[in-house]
């Protein structure tokens, strides 16, 4: 079968088009080759370098070669000196590498100091003069062409693992002249109950402690209501009226009108919710049992050692091998004036010390006390061979009262059944010092978004670390949900109430990396 003339046509158009693409191709090969010779393969520190960091050369650089950038997206430490590294870098087949470096000579002078990297690829590097002040040019094996980098080593301008405070200025605690609070969190709320100086009750909520924006009304139903023994339930709240030996058991489905609740027995104290079950201490004549509500089984003794009244805040815990527990931290005992210095667990038919302090068991030396905050939040451990922080789940205890002064302490473990750490003045999680010692203070984990504005408007930053010279700021505010501590009120050892909220954060979870 013979091709007609179109065909032949098309035939040889496609041809010379298919020729003059690889012609073109073969004669652009020497230009993509020269630009490939510029390409930056590797990067990294040396070890071989006087540095506070551990396995400096595992710290992961990012080579951006659209842009021509070389950084470190995960800052190093705060205070690592960055003024003499060695740089380690790898390239295709460049005919020169020369590395800039911007200064000052000693008279304060405006100095460049070159190093020609193929020759002397040990001599260390000032990267303290901040971005820009290092910069390299990489020139292909054809001697002209070209590309210009900047290489930007960062560091933490704050300890970023360091605990944080400010204190909310102007507002202090949502309603006036009040004697006594209770604050706490329900499906991401705040709820924050007060009682004024003329026996009058408010609560106040918001999903944005931060940022105000709180909610008021008058609490209704219920003339008498100890606002330290409210406990969030899954229905609700419930909490004690009356200031007997036997209290009536209170219940509210919104926080706002309360009524008693029916069939209950009366109660000494509560301690908190497992589950779907309050726990509490009921007082039978002279004796104290644990009981709860709806009750299960018979009210049982309480142990010499186990606490009656004062208790923490207690928090749910749920143990390595599944089990569900509540857990709290001191009290105070039967007698009346002793008090607990152990953490207890509630597993659903026991109580146990988690930390058997008095028996040698393992933690450090927690003091009685009764009143304590108690908390979950998080704490970071860097691992050098992944080059990662490794976010830990971390419990706080602060502060209370000993029977004589409050205190302002503070202990963290990872490990509910294992060691607590006090933790010292000065370090990365010490509490700053013009946060008064206080027994009874509220304490909730919020997570927010951080408005610059209202921050700057409404809180004040205390003991905010030195930013030492050489040092610069690395990242910037995230817009992703940050987990706040919140502490609310707590009283002197006169048992007078502190007008106060304060906040705290760790200062890593309010980073975003600056590309």
């Amino acid at each position: 079968m013979k091709m007609s003339k179109i065909g032949l046509s098309l035939l040889s158009v496609f041809l010379i088009l298919f020729i003059s693409c690889n012609n073109s191709e073969d004669e652009n090969e020497p230009l993509y080759s020269s630009m490939s010779d510029t390409k930056v393969k590797s990067f990294y520190l040396s070890d071989d370098t006087a540095s506070i960091v551990d396995n400096l050369s595992s710290r992961f650089f990012t080579i951006d070669l659209a842009s021509g950038n070389i950084y470190n997206a995960d800052s190093l430490p705060y205070g690592t000196n960055i003024s003499r590294l060695v740089a380690k870098m790898e390239f295709v087949s460049p005919s020169k590498v020369e590395i800039y470096v911007k200064g000052k000579d000693d008279s304060g002078n405006d100095k460049t100091t070159t190093i020609n990297y193929l020759e002397t690829p040990s001599d260390s590097i000032d990267f303290s003069g901040g971005r820009g002040s290092v910069t390299m040019t990489v020139v292909a094996a054809d001697g002209t062409t070209k590309q210009d980098y900047v290489i930007d080593v960062r560091v933490h301008q704050v300890k970023a693992d360091s605990l944080i405070w400010e204190s909310l200025s102007g507002s202090e605690l949502p309603v006036a002249n009040a004697v006594a609070q209770k604050t706490v969190m329900k499906e991401n709320i705040v709820y924050c109950f007060t009682q004024d100086g003329s026996g009058g009750y408010a609560l106040s909520k918001t999903a944005t402690p931060g940022h105000g924006n709180w909610q008021k009304a008058t609490l209704a139903g219920i003339t008498d209501i100890n606002i330290n023994t409210i406990v969030v339930s899954p229905d609700g709240f419930y909490a004690l009226s009356g200031i007997s030996d036997s209290k009536t058991l209170i219940s509210s489905s919104d926080g706002i009108t309360w009524a008693p609740v029916s069939g209950s027995a009366t109660f000494y104290s509560l301690i908190g919710m497992y589950e779907n079950t309050l726990l509490g201490i009921v007082k039978d004549g002279g004796t104290y049992k644990h009981a709860s509500y709806p009750q299960q089984g018979e009210p049982t003794i309480v142990p010499a050692d186990f606490p009656v009244s004062g208790f923490s805040n207690a928090i749910s815990y749920k143990s390595d091998w599944g089990t569900s527990q509540i857990v709290f931290v001191g009290g105070r005992l039967s007698d009346g004036n002793t008090f607990s210095n152990s953490v207890w667990g509630f597993d659903g038919e026991n109580w146990v010390s988690l930390n058997n302090i008095n028996g040698g068991a393992g933690g450090a030396p927690l003091t009685p006390r009764e009143g304590a905050m108690f908390f979950a939040y998080y704490t970071y451990k860097y691992n050098s061979v992944l080059d990662y922080y490794i976010e830990l789940q971390t419990y706080f205890i602060i502060g209370g009262s000993d029977g004589t002064n409050v205190l302002n302490d503070l202990y963290t473990t990872t490990d509910l059944g294992g060691f607590w750490t006090k933790v010292e003045a000065g370090s990365s999680l010490s509490l700053p010092h013009n946060l008064s010692g206080r027994a009874f203070a509220s304490v909730v984990v919020c997570e927010e978004t951080i408005d610059a504005r209202s921050g700057r408007l409404l809180w004040k930053t205390v003991e905010n670390p030195v930013i030492p010279r050489g040092m610069r700021y690395t990242r910037a505010l995230t817009t992703e949900p940050v987990p706040f501590i919140y502490m609310f009120g707590g009283v002197n050892k006169d048992g007078v109430l502190y007008d106060e909220i304060w906040r705290g954060v760790i200062r890593r979870l309010t980073f975003e990396p600056i590309p």
